[in-house]
């Protein structure tokens, strides 16, 4: 996930649990340029964020994220 500054993992994934039922993440971590990356279980979760992406906001910044 890019675009995720100025924000907690917390904040960034209750975002995206909101817009997709089936989100669990495993392993999750931010790293030194303000990215979070983590696993799903299955390739239909990653599909089903996938076409999430530039959807969800930021709630700090209202930047739009980048789901890839």
């Amino acid at each position: 996930l890019k675009n995720c500054r100025e924000c907690s993992i917390d904040e960034i994934l209750a975002e995206l649990k909101m817009s997709n039922n089936g989100f669990v993440p495993y392993k999750v971590e931010k790293n030194q340029r303000e990215e979070i990356n983590f696993f799903v279980k299955n390739q239909e979760v990653a599909d089903n964020l996938k076409s999430l992406s530039r959807r969800i906001t930021n709630p700090k910044t209202r930047q739009n994220i980048d789901i890839s």
